[in-house]
């Protein structure tokens, strides 16, 4: 599926009413970022993986792993919301349904792409500083929100004032 295809589902999905969407009071339950950035930041990271594997937190409907996936790479997300799960999977996409906060597969994964699945910034910086301790040396995390580089990470592209980067695990 090319970028023009997916952008058309991920624009579909963005009309539909908000109702089963939104969650909770914690969770955005779906926070769209641009499929042409974020297919910039992945054409960064694909080279530095070691893993040709790819795992979408908060995944919503699948949109960026689609994109990933059209890049040659196994794709998964993790997504605790049903509704969007169930689109995700009619897409073709392995979804692990559950909550980002205390899943514990991110080991598993060459690239692990994270975009803000929280409203709380504290709870956003816990929960990425919880996934680069799981991820394994040598993988890359797509950033986007305003942690930062993590300490001791190569830095890809840190894009902090755009609230973006890529960055590499040390170890591996």
């Amino acid at each position: 599926m090319d970028l023009a295809s997916i952008a058309g589902l991920e624009a579909e999905w963005l009309t539909r009413p908000q109702a089963g969407r939104s969650g909770d009071a914690e969770c955005y339950g779906w926070e769209p970022y641009s499929l042409a950035e974020f297919a910039r930041l992945l054409d960064l990271a694909v080279p530095r993986v070691p893993v040709a594997s790819f795992l979408g937190v908060g995944c919503g409907i699948g949109t960026k792993c689609l994109l990933a996936a059209s890049r040659g790479l196994a794709v998964e997300g993790v997504e605790r919301l049903p509704v969007l799960a169930a689109v995700a999977r009619g897409l073709g996409v392995t979804v692990h349904e559950a909550d980002a906060r205390t899943w514990d597969g991110y080991g598993n994964y060459g690239i692990v792409y994270v975009n803000c699945p929280l409203k709380d910034e504290d709870a956003e910086a816990v929960l990425e500083a919880r996934i680069r301790s799981l991820m394994a040396p040598g993988a890359v995390l797509i950033s986007v929100n305003d942690c930062g580089a993590p300490p001791g990470w190569d830095a890809v592209a840190d894009e902090r004032d755009a609230f973006r980067g890529v960055y590499v695990k040390p170890g591996g």
